[in-house]
């Protein structure tokens, strides 16, 4: 109870009086302390009634016109929906008659009743005529219509006539077959490739049946192998070859087929650390492809393979030659393969070791600068257990790059008649024996001459051939060895900037000399020129000074120059330039002097350089020193009258 109420009925007097209106009354009942709270009965209240409810939808019968249109709509989709279910029902069903009239054997017809019988000997000798025959029984009550015959080969397969010409697919319209008819066709085919190699042929029969627009099919296959190939290989040479001298592989291809072989060739595949030397005839392609023109029957060709293998002791090394018609795509490659063959040598350990370096550097080619001199040391050591004597050192430069007058030999003679420097007990008394381990060595020097850049693709051969008296218990006579090795000279490429304003692809503007603060435009001109072997990837970098500004004008426009506005940095890539011609571009800038550059001649273009690879010397190279003339003078621009430069004062 509020704490107020006894103190307001205290206060008006009325403490023990009776309620003077219903909302005293009321008020009295609810505050006052006699008043104790009973609970509320709802239960006097409320009545529990009992409500059926259905546990099923029951549509209610409605006017008909006036269903809503959502419900016509979903009826009429569940009609055509019973319709796609029936239509395919229906089609099911016409499949399976279909199976079981076609594929049931004992009805109208079936593919069981198509009988294709194929007669083809299991095996068959490469590059030799196969003949097959096939014969196509229809044994359905019914006549097979429009029927034609598809024969597919595996891989190999050429055409009889000509075994230049893949066959892979053939078909043939055969017509109608009637009531227990029987049709024999006969075919040939020519197999290429290795002995033992799996063939097929694989025959299906199309046709189509009275009443009905589906096609029919019944396949067979034969399987076949190849006894032997088209070709055979025999190859000759040393079982055994010291690392480094010259191995020499006679390689034989003789045509096993009764018919002509039509342009096969042959890919001789080289082993880590061959050096191919030569070769006769020499390859088709790269070093190691050759083309056999056409062979017929009988017929042979021979190819003579010279080469030098690089290892250690007791290693064994494999050339594998593949034999085989062309490949459509890679003249390189071949398509398919007739026969493959491999010949293994074992190396061993040369009698005589001989290390030939080219100004210090070991490898089989160098690349070196027109007008170069050119130092060349010969190491040889005796491997023998016994001792060689008489032993003679010769050098032969071959080639017309450098200067016989420039010739040196260090205790050698240069023989100039025949081009060879020498080396023997005679100019050299250690030459006279050389001792089981024991070793020597001598050099020698010549320049090469700046009229080689004048050359397409210049180079040079230096054969080192080494040669003496076995004198030991193993055995007597001569042992040998050689080494060649091979200098190309590098292509210089020329780099030149000039700054034009009056003979230029452009409108140039401005006073010339420049005033301060007055704009004037001028024209940078790029070249590049290359002298003899052929440049790739050729590249000019530059950059702009904070006073030049880029003005985005290029000609040619296709030219690839990109200008960084952060830095100002320019990059020209030029490409590719062929042997003795040049490239040009030009770009246009602007320059408007600041006050303090009054009686200045500044340049335009910082620092400049150029790069690009020398495929035939297997290099990269840059221009040396830029030709640069692109100050405010205009010494470049050749047409431009009087002096462009320095900067005039206000």
């Amino acid at each position: 109870m509020p704490p107020d109420y006894s103190q307001k009925k205290r206060a008006s007097g009325d403490v023990d009086n009776k309620p003077s209106s219903r909302l005293e009354a009321l008020e009295d009942k609810v505050y006052s302390p006699r008043t104790k709270e009973q609970p509320y009965d709802f239960s006097s209240r409320l009545r529990r009634e009992n409500i059926a409810v259905r546990s099923e939808w029951v549509e209610k019968d409605q006017p008909k016109g006036h269903l809503p249109e959502a419900v016509s709509s979903r009826n009429t989709y569940a009609v055509l929906k019973q319709i796609l279910i029936g239509s395919a029902v229906l089609f099911l069903a016409s499949i399976a008659v279909a199976i079981y009239v076609f594929w049931g054997g004992s009805n109208i017809i079936s593919t069981k009743n198509v009988i294709i019988g194929i007669t083809v000997p299991s095996s068959v000798a490469g590059g030799e005529k196969l003949p097959i025959e096939v014969n196509f029984t229809n044994q359905n009550n019914v006549a097979l219509l429009s029927a034609e015959v598809l024969i597919e080969y595996s891989d190999g397969a050429r055409e009889p006539e000509d075994l230049s010409k893949e066959l892979r697919r053939y078909r043939e319209t055969l017509g109608p077959i009637d009531i227990n008819a029987s049709i024999n066709k006969k075919y040939n085919v020519v197999f290429v490739g290795e002995e033992g190699e799996a063939k097929s042929v694989k025959v299906t029969l199309e046709y189509r049946v009275k009443g009905s627009n589906a096609i029919f099919s019944k396949t067979e296959t034969r399987d076949l192998s190849l006894t032997s190939a088209p070709v055979s290989v025999s190859i000759e040479s040393a079982g055994e070859v010291s690392a480094g001298d010259e191995a020499v592989f006679t390689v034989e291809i003789a045509a096993n087929a009764t018919q002509n072989i039509a342009n096969p060739m042959i890919v001789a595949d080289y082993p880590f650390g061959f050096e191919f030397t030569g070769s006769d005839p020499k390859p088709s392609y790269k070093n190691n492809v050759w083309n056999l023109g056409n062979l017929q029957p009988g017929s042979s060709r021979t190819i003579v393979l010279r080469g030098k293998f690089s290892g250690f002791e007791g290693e064994e090394r494999s050339i594998r030659f593949i034999i085989g018609s062309k490949d459509a795509k890679d003249p390189g490659k071949v398509g398919v393969v007739f026969l493959a063959k491999s010949y293994s040598v074992m190396l061993t350990r040369p009698q005589i070791g001989l290390n030939v370096a080219v100004d210090g550097r070991s490898g089989s080619e160098f690349s070196l600068q027109a007008g170069a001199f050119v130092r060349g040391d010969i190491q040889l050591t005796n491997n023998l257990p016994g001792r060689i004597a008489n032993v003679v050192i010769e050098a032969r430069p071959k080639g017309t790059i450098f200067d016989r007058t420039s010739v040196s030999a260090n205790g050698g003679f240069y023989r100039s008649v025949d081009n060879v420097i020498v080396w023997d007990q005679i100019t050299r008394q250690t030459l006279a024996e050389l001792a089981p381990g024991g070793s020597d060595r001598v050099s020698f020097s010549f320049h090469t001459v700046r009229s080689a850049l004048k050359i397409a693709n210049p180079s040079m051969t230096v054969e080192v051939r080494v040669s003496g008296d076995r004198m030991d218990s193993g055995g007597s006579g001569k042992v040998t060895t050689s080494v060649t090795k091979t200098i190309k000279i590098i292509s210089e490429m020329a780099l030149t900037a000039k700054l034009l304003h009056s003979s230029s692809p452009f409108s140039d503007v401005g006073p010339v000399p420049p005033i301060p603060e007055q704009e004037t435009t001028y024209t940078v001109v790029l070249s590049v020129t290359n002298s003899t072997n052929d440049l790739s990837g050729v590249q000019v970098v530059t950059s702009l000074p904070i006073y030049t500004k880029w003005l985005g004008k290029i000609s040619p426009e296709k030219s690839d120059l990109k200008y960084n506005e952060l830095g100002g940095g320019l990059v020209w890539n030029a490409g590719e330039i062929k042997r003795g011609t040049t490239k040009e571009v030009y770009f246009q800038v602007s320059f408007t002097p600041s006050i303090v550059q009054a009686g200045a001649t500044p340049d335009l273009l910082n620092d400049i350089s150029a790069s690009g690879y020398d495929g035939f010397a297997g290099v990269n190279i840059t221009a040396p020193n830029a030709d640069k003339k692109t100050d405010i003078s205009l010494r470049g621009d050749l047409i431009f009258k009087g002096n462009g430069g320095p900067v005039q004062a206000n």
